[in-house]
């Protein structure tokens, strides 16, 4: 009936996610090293690509939280925050507290922040 082989085959289907994954990876790969070199934005742009293309990347996610704190972005790292409990849920106690103490930490900088920025207009 079709004169060309079937172009969704099951075996092409794998290949292009395997494709897609190991490229996730690579984009992941390339923003922890610039993380190493102190390029943060940089680093979250790279962060954003990978998850552009699976939103649900925990990994992708974690590291988008990390570069946000360090930009001092803490609504953002927030909802990445909520995001990471969101996909977790109840299936996995471990992540759901580690996910909740990123939450506790974002508010323990923002405040630091928050009365660091204030401290020196304070009368001494």
């Amino acid at each position: 009936m079709y004169p060309y082989p079937s172009t969704t085959s099951s075996a092409n289907i794998r290949t292009n996610t395997y494709s897609l994954i190991h490229f996730q990876n690579f984009v992941i790969l390339q923003a922890e090293e610039y993380i190493d070199t102190f390029q943060y934005e940089l680093a979250q742009k790279f962060c954003e690509r990978a998850l552009t293309m699976d939103s649900d990347n925990l990994r992708a996610l974690e590291t988008s939280g990390t570069l946000l704190l360090e930009l001092e972005q803490m609504e953002k790292a927030k909802a990445v925050s909520f995001k990471m409990i969101k996909i977790l849920g109840d299936s996995c106690i471990c992540g759901t507290h580690l996910a909740l103490f990123y939450v506790q930490g974002i508010s323990f900088l923002y405040n630091r922040i928050t009365v660091g920025c204030v401290a020196h207009l304070l009368p001494q």
